[in-house]
């Protein structure tokens, strides 16, 4: 079965082991602790584990949903890190989906649809020989074998655990989340779809409203509380020290005549191509920047193809003279670096990034090779050239670590401004929803194309807003603004409900987020009918039809399997 295998991982026994029961004196000997802890330190939180237990997320314990959570993670970190590919898509947002999907895989198992034994073992091995979207020649197993014994290591039998259980899932919707086939002949029941309402909007933000919240205001720090777990965290950071050969300080002596930049130009030409003009043909001949117009951008080429060889070698020799120095501090470091006739960068922030790219300021990113936030780099550490291709800097780095810091959260000193500004907008909601109403009824009561004219007047001017007019479907829900920025919005009303006679204007929550609170004032102006059903859109329209009945018999599935194990 080693051949299902990623390279690196070692066979293993994937038959589940039993358990073995706890002798009678090790249960005692379990319980004697928790009382024993509990004299220690208190027996309120001994006594609400034993009452309670372990927290659960829809029935499944939290362990078993942070399992399953970091095995997504680090799949997609390992396998679509920027998410670039719809279809590799592991992480999904809240526990409480993981769990849900548990619950399926649970059930699934008990209908026997959990593949194990050789037919697991195809699965896994079919999986791991996918290609990479994008990376010619490269498989699953290839870029997962690459991250064996790091950070993003998948181990072998999580993985097979993971197929499984999505494989059984994949068995478990398909046999019970199924619709009938669409006739193509139903899109002519969907023509409201072509409707389209043309609406008058009208954003007012809350600017002028806003107050000044001071320094010593009462309410920062627990504004602060409130916001920083989602706001103002902070990831684990290095601080580093990097020696670097400056190319414009070792160049800065170098001449270059302007033969030698014009010869470069001449070589190098289409460097300069000029992009061609819209109205020319294909066969048109191709301009370039004179040279009178890039002369020094030449000169500054030659100059820097004469100076990268030797900061190589000046960044080779620092490394090599480091070498023979026995553990050397910070100040050996800045020593050994001014020798060799190397810049220093020190205090560099570097935090702890997902992708494998370190992100070191001014110098750009590099690949991360050699683990900076493993547990084998300590303080102390003192990293061998690193090559910083296409950079306009530097050829290249050594950095060593002077400190690290574990993730946290920045400090409120940091970000009080912030939070005092979300602190002005959450005082200015409550003005904001009355004078958004106020504006409301007196666009209203004008009637027909009431909101346009209120934007044109000059009770619109402390709003500095303007009026947008667009198409939207009839269908389309708006949805009221909260009561309070924390709040539940109320019932959402359709554009459909806004097209009567008189065109009421309705007070609507603004799209997106934003420190200053705003909101949106909605008029419909006109309902154009829709075109009829071309024949070749027709099969479109009802299969889209299908995925949406598909989707809302997939959530009455969902509901029902909550009810079966007990949530």
């Amino acid at each position: 079965m080693s051949d299902t295998r990623p390279p690196a991982v070692p066979p293993t026994d994937d038959a589940p082991t039993k358990a073995k029961q706890l002798t009678f004196g090790q249960h005692l000997f379990i319980w004697s602790m928790v009382v024993i802890v509990g004299v220690l330190f208190g027996m309120g939180s001994s006594v609400s584990l034993l009452q309670h237990g372990p927290r659960s997320i829809q029935g499944v314990s939290e362990n078993d949903v942070l399992q399953r959570q970091d095995v997504a993670r680090r799949l997609q970190n390992a396998l679509n890190p920027r998410r670039m590919y719809r279809d590799l898509q592991f992480e999904h947002g809240s526990q409480e989906w993981y769990a849900l999907d548990i619950l399926r895989a649970r059930y699934a198992d008990a209908l026997g649809l959990m593949p194990e034994g050789s037919d697991l073992d195809r699965i896994t091995a079919d999986w791991l020989a996918t290609p990479m979207p994008g990376q010619v020649g490269r498989t699953y197993r290839d870029v997962l074998a690459e991250h064996q014994g790091g950070r993003e290591e998948v181990p072998y039998t999580a993985l097979r655990k993971y197929l499984a259980e999505r494989t059984a899932i994949e068995a478990l919707v398909a046999r019970n989340v199924v619709v009938p086939a669409i006739a193509p002949a139903v899109a002519d029941d969907l023509l409201v779809l072509g409707e389209r309402a043309v609406i008058d909007e009208v954003v007012l933000t809350a600017t002028h409203l806003l107050q000044p919240v001071k320094d010593d205001d009462s309410e920062i720090q627990a504004a602060y509380d409130k916001l920083r777990s989602a706001r103002f965290t902070a990831p684990a950071t290095a601080t580093v020290t990097i020696a670097w050969p400056d190319l414009a300080a070792m160049g800065k002596d170098e001449a270059v005549s302007a033969t030698q930049a014009q010869v470069w130009y001449e070589a190098n030409k289409e460097r300069f191509r000029k992009p061609a003009a819209p109205q020319a043909g294909a066969l048109a001949a191709p301009e370039y920047r004179p040279f009178a117009e890039v002369a020094d951008e030449a000169a500054a080429a030659v100059r820097k193809e004469r100076i990268e060889p030797k900061a190589r070698q000046a960044l080779q020799h620092f490394a090599e003279r480091l070498d023979q120095v026995a553990n050397p501090d910070a100040a050996a470091f800045a020593k050994e670096a001014a020798a060799a006739g190397l810049a220093l960068a020190a205090g560099v922030e570097v935090p702890e990034a997902r992708g494998g790219q370190l992100a070191l300021g001014p110098f750009g990113s590099v690949k991360d090779q050699i683990g900076l936030f493993s547990s084998s780099v300590e303080p102390g550490f003192i990293s061998s050239p690193l090559a910083l291709p296409g950079n306009d800097k530097t050829v290249g780095i050594v950095l060593r670590v002077e400190g690290r810091r574990a993730a946290g959260f920045k400090p409120l000193d940091q970000v009080k401004p912030e939070v005092q500004t979300w602190i002005a907008g959450q005082r200015a909601w409550k003005a904001l929803l009355e004078q958004a109403e106020a504006v409301r009824a007196e666009a209203e009561k004008a009637g027909p194309g009431g909101l346009a004219a209120w934007t044109s007047s000059p009770a619109a001017a402390p709003w500095k807003t303007s009026l947008g007019t667009h198409p939207t479907s009839p269908i389309a829900e708006l949805q009221p603004p909260p009561a309070d920025p924390a709040g539940t919005p109320g019932e959402g009303r359709t554009v459909a409900s806004l097209a009567l006679p008189g065109r009421p204007v309705m007070v609507a929550a603004a799209e997106g987020s934003a420190e200053v609170p705003k909101v949106r004032l909605v008029q419909v102006r006109e309902i154009k009918a829709g075109e009829p059903v071309a024949e070749a859109q027709r099969p479109q329209f009802a299969q889209q039809y299908r995925q949406t009945l598909l989707g809302f018999r997939g959530q009455l599935f969902d509901e029902e399997l909550r009810r079966k194990v007990g949530k």
